[in-house]
């Protein structure tokens, strides 16, 4: 899986295999520009410069025009990017296939699949100039030795598209997740054998979360205010010191949008130690 640059311009764009009619079996159509360039942007691919890739697309309409909905309907516009180097001349190998979910699928070189719906149907799909960055979530496993795993990860930054008032219709706090949850001995996220943490995951731009004990006390208080989507807790309490295994709250503050509340559990490693 490879860091994937869409660049969006109603100047600069390329041209996309376009599929249509039965999602289950689709046909190749015809080859139409889309507003938009794809890049392999990846050190180990592409050695500091972006590669362009081919992509295709199933267009739900048959109207030849890239133009995503804002409800997953029969008008939906999936878009397929491949692996292989573009070209503004049709190649065979994908004019002569069909995308067949249940047994051709596998036949194309894709590396991501990305359904598109519009949050706000009366404002236009992206400014030009727009770049949407997917970093594929990836955990290296670089050495093992009797007991640990040594791991790294990458995390992903939240685009700023939407209001806090459209976040609260669509009750997105109820979106956000704690990992692990139960906290039992360990993360495969942790580093070393010493540094614990558990994630909430899919946090809106800025948001505080309140960590309580079960009888109300305050246990930590965790504040955001970037465009990243998770914010990691390291199981301390506000004085740095690791909190007893038990049962918390966490209460998450969004303003503007709204509050929600989420259970943890956490077993700290000292007391299951018959488990590593």
């Amino acid at each position: 899986m490879k860091h994937i640059e869409i660049r969006f311009s109603n100047t600069n764009k390329q041209y996309a295999y376009k599929y249509a009619g039965s999602i289950v079996n689709a046909p190749y159509r015809n080859f139409v520009q889309v507003p938009f360039t794809v890049w392999v942007n990846d050190p180990l691919d592409t050695s500091g410069t972006a590669r362009q890739v081919n992509v295709a697309y199933y267009d739900g309409n048959g109207d030849s025009v890239w133009n995503p909905h804002s409800a997953p309907d029969t008008s939906r516009d999936i878009l397929f990017i491949l692996y292989t180097n573009y070209s503004s001349t049709p190649n065979s190998y994908y004019t002569s296939k069909n995308i067949n979910f249940k047994s051709n699928f596998s036949n194309f070189d894709i590396e991501y699949v990305w359904w598109p719906q519009l949050i706000d149907k009366t404002k236009p799909m992206f400014a030009e100039g727009d770049v949407l960055t997917i970093i594929p979530y990836t955990k290296y496993r670089l050495y093992q030795s009797p007991g640990f795993v040594t791991t790294a990860s990458t995390s992903v930054t939240a685009p700023i598209i939407a209001s806090n008032s459209l976040a609260q219709q669509r009750g997105e706090l109820s979106n956000v997740r704690v990992v692990p949850n139960p906290y039992y001995g360990q993360n495969q996220l942790e580093t070393t054998a010493f540094n614990h943490i558990m994630t909430f995951m899919r946090l809106p731009y800025t948001c505080n979360i309140f960590i309580y004990s079960l009888n109300g006390n305050l246990v930590r208080k965790l504040a955001k205010n970037d465009n990243t989507t998770a914010i990691i807790w390291d199981l301390n309490n506000t004085n740095g010191v690791p909190v007893a295994s038990g049962i918390y709250i966490a209460y998450i503050d969004a303003p503007g949008i709204g509050t929600q509340v989420i259970k943890l559990a956490v077993f700290q490693p000292h007391e299951v130690l018959g488990h590593f």
